[in-house]
């Protein structure tokens, strides 16, 4: 595809992450520390650069030395710590590297969740390898290819023959299905797995991993062990290995007792909430990467249907035919020979919920070059929802990219939040009007109580030769004893 763009094939790419597509589609637009030549891979062992360790010492705080030392603690780098580098090293937590890091590099450390330790990690190591801030390599990067396309925009063609590759039409279809149908999908897929020998197969890939890897527990952060199943059954099959009766069948092909049962049970359950979520990122990468992409690809090429995104809802399988391999196909017959193509946002109910967004949620078009770089990462920061956040204080908060803000809004926790808000002030509104009316009612009966008080005291005042008076208002005349 790349190496001879002119050449008349027909290429079909099928599945892969969808970074993987996107990055294979739109070449170069997705930018990362290890696209440089000048950083080194993350699965070897690097040395600590000399300007790293002097803006440590110039900008950080004792408490954030501390921090770092603990850092440098990991392993990961080849150069014996100082002694003050040792001195209160420490294992440290997500948030505590995310601390670290935002101190070092705020623009990057506001792009990842304070709970994402691989990401969070390799932009400290990237600092601490180069000397060099990840985001300003990012920066770098972006600007680079912003000038890149400016440049395939004027006609001019790199050596790589990169500018044609980026000319070359593009047809994605989506094959997306209802959220509960897919969760129902991807749990039977699991068991399926199962019983066709997954375990069998993590189980080799456990004796590879010991082989290759170095003593000590695994890293579920790196290489193989991030696979889904990996980990979630790493409980499970340590018991079973550590059972006389063990064998490397399947596990259902024989019974559990009780503790490998749980144990089994609980890894399933694991694999599977694990498949969705991965499935749900999927999703949200499409709709927050992936098109936007389209869309400025779409404005750069002489034809708007030269780059497309169709969705097709696989929902309903037995009318796969009609609703998905049938409106492909028809759709494919028209890309290649040129001919009008239907509205994405129209072939379904679907795609007009997920392909007809706003302008602004597909993020803007800059203009310049250094603004191009520093929206895009200020796009990717996070920021709290308020709304969403839980009222605990000391909880951390609910982050949401800036990017995806206005789709999180729209999405059903944000409104259930805003649901549960609405009648939370609506309680409290309540329950201050009847506390109102209790004080009022209180303040009434303490004065009914005073008034009555006074009144008894009125009467006791009275002289002993006081004349009461009568019906009529009038004092009443005692009859004489005699007249």
């Amino acid at each position: 595809m790349h190496d001879e763009p002119g050449r008349p094939t027909l290429p079909i790419v099928a599945g892969g992450t969808s970074y993987y597509v996107q990055h294979l589609l739109f070449p170069g637009r997705l930018v990362s520390a290890g696209t440089s030549d000048d950083i080194p891979d993350e699965d070897t062992k690097k040395e600590i650069s000399p300007k790293a360790r002097e803006a440590v010492q110039e900008e950080l705080s004792d408490e954030l030395k501390v921090l770092w030392a603990g850092f440098l603690a990991g392993g990961w780098h080849t150069v014996v710590s100082s002694e003050h580098e040792q001195e209160g090293s420490k294992e440290l937590t997500s948030q505590e590297l995310w601390t670290l890091l935002n101190a070092l590099d705020p623009p990057i450390a506001a792009r990842w969740h304070p709970n994402d330790h691989r990401k969070i990690l390799r932009s400290l190591t990237v600092f601490a390898t180069t000397g060099r801030r990840h985001s300003d390599w990012l920066r770098t990067q972006q600007e680079e290819e912003a000038a890149r396309q400016r440049s395939q925009e004027g006609g001019s063609v790199d050596e790589d023959g990169s500018s044609r590759f980026f000319k070359m039409r593009r047809l994605f279809f989506w094959v997306w299905c209802e959220p509960e149908v897919l969760k129902a999908r991807l749990d039977a897929r699991i068991h399926k797995m199962i019983e066709s020998g997954l375990l069998d197969e993590i189980r080799e890939l456990r004796t590879l991993a010991k082989d290759l890897c170095d003593q000590g527990s695994p890293d579920y952060t790196r290489g193989i062990f991030q696979a889904i199943g990996f980990k979630e059954f790493d409980t499970f099959l340590n018991y079973m290995d550590s059972q006389p009766s063990s064998s490397c069948s399947t596990a259902p092909a024989r019974e559990l007792d009780d503790e490998a049962q749980r144990l089994f049970d609980s890894a399933v359950e694991s694999m599977q909430r694990g498949t969705r979520q991965y499935a749900k990122r999927q999703a949200s990468w499409i709709r927050n990467q992936l098109l936007p992409e389209v869309r400025k690809a779409r404005e750069q090429m002489s034809s708007e249907d030269d780059v497309e995104v169709y969705l097709l809802d696989a929902t309903d399988l037995e009318k796969w035919g009609e609703k998905v391999s049938s409106v492909a196909q028809d759709i494919l017959e028209r890309f290649l020979h040129r001919q009008p193509l239907p509205n994405p946002a129209e072939l379904n109910s679907a795609a007009a919920e997920h392909l007809q967004r706003p302008t602004s949620s597909l993020g803007p078009t800059p203009t310049s070059v250094t603004n191009a770089a520093a929206s895009s990462l200020s796009e990717k920061a996070f920021v709290p929802c308020q709304l969403c956040s839980p009222s605990d204080p000391t909880a951390p908060p609910f982050l949401v990219r800036v990017a995806e803000m206005e789709a999180h809004q729209s999405s059903r926790r944000h409104r259930m939040a805003m649901k549960r808000s609405t009648k939370v002030k609506y309680d409290a509104a309540r329950k201050a009007e009847a506390e109102e009316r209790r004080r009022v009612a209180a303040a009434e009966a303490v004065m009914r109580g005073e008034q009555a008080d006074a009144g008894a005291g009125e009467a006791g005042d009275e002289a002993p030769n006081s004349v009461p008076a009568g019906p009529t208002g009038h004092a009443e005349r005692s009859p004489p004893l005699s007249e």
